[in-house]
């Protein structure tokens, strides 16, 4: 009996081993990971595995940002030198990142040539399953610790899940949620292409419970788009399948996210109207619901009529008795989160000298950190020719690894011996984002914070940067439009995306992006093969 269970195993490995490339799903695994020792390991495992340095450039078989990126390095490195040996290593550092790139890409297409479409595709697909798998299991895990079904709404721990809920959700990555948001919303429209629904769906769903504003408008477009000119009845059809379950998830699940998009959207207008019908949320007037609770139930033992109108159909008595119960998780939280802001405050005088009530306020209230970011990037660059034509140099104005550099703990550790700031990094970028770590946790979003790879070309690299980017990787797709299906619409998505952080440092949405589009471009070469 057991020989045969082992049997049965063993067939259904060989099964799968020839039906999905199995080395590009653990490569992919690896490489995704937040760690970079393990993406290092992924880089590592996959050469030893397909030792092919073949790269093709001459036959334009991958794009030559990536090449030329290491080119416009070197030149910057010649005309800026410094002896500082902590630049030299922060440059030899990111030198190394678009090398790596180059390496990943490789192997990509590489997979494809040698391993054929439909064992890409299945391993794609297995990775994404793999991804919802891990990404469930940080829900139940979460539902576990608050004794409660849905999170979006729960408000003890010191509103630790309630609207941040999404945050805590980061997949098989490890990395932000918004990676996980970022490559199921990649998902959907690669699947929904290929009729793979059910994949799509599951897509769909984790973009959903990873909650991201950004995230969903970006999507609440795409789909609209398709709906006005995709031809198929049958695609209109899912399109407002997937819109209506979207406002039924955020209206009657995480009616949470809902009042912050209705804050921010407020801000952004300066009116002092709401937009949104608000849900029940406010802190003070909970707090007020509860010493009312209080009052009545210990003071006069009196069942209290709660009203409606505040409640708003989500918080009944016995989950204000939960409140009371979680007090002493609340408190903990709390000073968690004191203690964290109180060490971002210290840093910031050390840097400045300087508190957070001297802070031009106006200057930081009017718009969204994000949009100050940009403004601060052509305000610098256009200080001189030389800035204007090949930025301040990698890690020296607004990127992953410069952030990394200063060892403060906001993108990775770093070793303290080699920790380095550049000045114009330090009085730009590295200011704005300390000034929203001083503010509440519901301020930490990506809307306010410069990380964007718009704000990392012009910054470092300059409008050359900038300009091999549009030609050398965005072209080299545009070019190929005619052999483009579902890539037409993954391509402007990914832009949209390449907004929101430092993706080309991160190693993740960017793959897994390079992988669908390159599956696009070899499926004419597969049917005639």
């Amino acid at each position: 009996m057991l020989n045969n269970f082992f049997e049965k195993i063993k067939i259904n490995f060989k099964n799968f081993n020839k039906s999905t490339d199995l080395l590009l799903l653990v490569f992919l695994i690896l490489i995704i990971n937040v760690s970079l020792t393990i993406k290092l390991i992924g880089v590592i495992f996959i050469y030893f595995m397909r030792p092919d340095f073949k790269f093709g450039f001459k036959n334009k078989r991958m794009p030559f940002f990536y090449l030329t990126m290491i080119c416009l390095m070197l030149i910057q490195f010649i005309l800026n030198y410094t002896s500082n040996l902590n630049y030299i290593i922060l440059f030899t550092l990111s030198l190394s990142y678009w090398l790596f790139s180059v390496l990943i890409l490789h192997q990509v297409i590489l997979s494809i040539e040698t391993q054929g479409i439909i064992k890409v595709k299945n391993a794609l697909a297995w990775f994404f399953i793999f991804n919802a798998i891990v990404t469930g299991y940080n829900i139940l895990c979460i539902i576990l610790e608050i004794h409660s079904l849905n999170p979006y709404i729960y408000d003890g721990h010191n509103y630790k899940y309630f609207a941040s809920t999404g945050d805590h959700l980061r997949g098989i990555s490890f990395d932000i949620s918004t990676t996980n948001n970022i490559i199921n919303s990649l998902g959907i429209f690669y699947f929904f292409y290929q009729k793979q629904f059910r994949l799509s769906l599951l897509c769909f769903i984790i973009t959903l419970v990873t909650t991201s504003n950004l995230g969903n408008l970006i999507l609440l477009t795409s789909f609209l788009f398709i709906f006005l000119f995709d031809k198929s009845k049958y695609h209109k059809s899912i399109v407002i399948c997937f819109i209506s379950f979207m406002i039924i998830f955020i209206v009657k699940v995480s009616p949470s996210n809902l009042n912050y998009l209705n804050n921010k959207i407020q801000s952004l207008l300066h009116s002092e109207k709401k937009l949104l019908k608000p849900h029940y949320d406010d802190r003070i007037e909970k707090n007020d619901l509860i010493l009312g609770y209080l009052k009545h139930n210990s003071l006069l033992k009196k069942e209290i009529i709660l009203p409606k109108n505040i409640l708003y159909n989500t918080v009944i008595e016995k989950e204000l008795s939960n409140k009371l119960n979680s007090k002493k998780l609340d408190s903990i939280e709390l000073k968690k989160d004191e203690i964290n802001r109180g060490k971002f405050i210290l840093l910031f005088n050390t840097l400045y000298g300087d508190t957070n009530i001297s802070i031009n306020q106006n200057y930081y209230e009017k718009y969204p950190g994000k949009y100050l970011s940009f403004l601060e990037t052509f305000k610098k660059i256009k200080t001189s020719p030389k800035h204007l034509l090949i930025g301040y140099g990698a890690g020296n104005f607004s990127s992953k690894l410069a952030y990394k550099a200063t060892n403060i703990g906001i993108s990775g550790k770093y070793i303290n011996k080699l920790a380095y700031i550049s000045p114009d990094f330090k009085e730009n970028h590295l200011k704005l984002t300390l000034r929203y770590y001083l503010k509440s946790i519901s301020e930490h979003s990506m809307l306010n914070f410069p990380n964007s790879v718009l704000n990392q070309l012009l910054g470092e690299y300059g409008l050359i940067g900038f300009l091999l980017f549009i030609i050398f990787y965005l072209y080299y797709f545009l070019n190929r439009y005619k052999e483009l299906s579902y890539g037409l619409i993954l391509l402007p998505i990914f832009l949209f995306f390449l907004f929101t952080d430092y993706w080309f440092e991160a190693f993740n949405i960017v793959i897994v992006f390079e992988i669908m589009m390159f599956v696009d471009l070899y499926k004419n070469k597969s049917q005639l093969d």
